[in-house]
């Protein structure tokens, strides 16, 4: 009887085993669509005639202009303009965009001020920056060999 019962799931196993390599199989195409989605990478860098950036060559620099006033001193690679009733310091800072997946020559750099300033009015390449909207200037991608 254990013969009959081990020749049985022998058998068994055997006829398994051969549906398992007896499957069906078949030939097709598969067609895939995939979008790519454009981006651009923000470098800041010192410029040479502007205040030197504290973490120049990243994506997160800062500029310390310093103490200013409309009088006195200015530290060096800042520029002070005044008039009768107010005055204003700049520094030169350049900008470094790298497009990745993008057929576009152009880009648009925007600036908004995270909390309203209600002493001093800033800009971006002559264009008025507040917290309640992003104001932008835009710029050509410039090819780097």
């Amino acid at each position: 009887m254990r013969k009959v019962v081990l020749l049985t799931i022998f058998a068994a196993l055997m006829m398994i085993s051969s549906a398992a390599v007896a499957q069906t199989t078949a030939n097709g195409t598969l067609t895939v669509t995939a979008t790519v989605n454009g981006s651009i990478q923000l470098v800041f860098n010192s410029d040479a005639a502007g205040v030197a950036l504290t973490g120049s060559g990243t994506n997160a620099a800062t500029l310390a202009f310093g103490n200013v006033s409309a009088f006195g001193a200015v530290g060096a690679g800042v520029v002070r303009t005044t008039t009768a009733t107010n005055f204003t310091v700049s520094s030169a800072v350049d900008v470094q965009v790298s497009k990745t997946n993008s057929a576009s020559a152009n880009y648009t750099l925007t600036a908004q001020l995270g909390a309203a300033d209600a002493v001093n009015a800033w800009t971006v390449g002559g264009t008025p920056v507040t917290n309640a909207s992003a104001a932008g200037q835009r710029n050509r991608y410039q090819q780097h060999h």
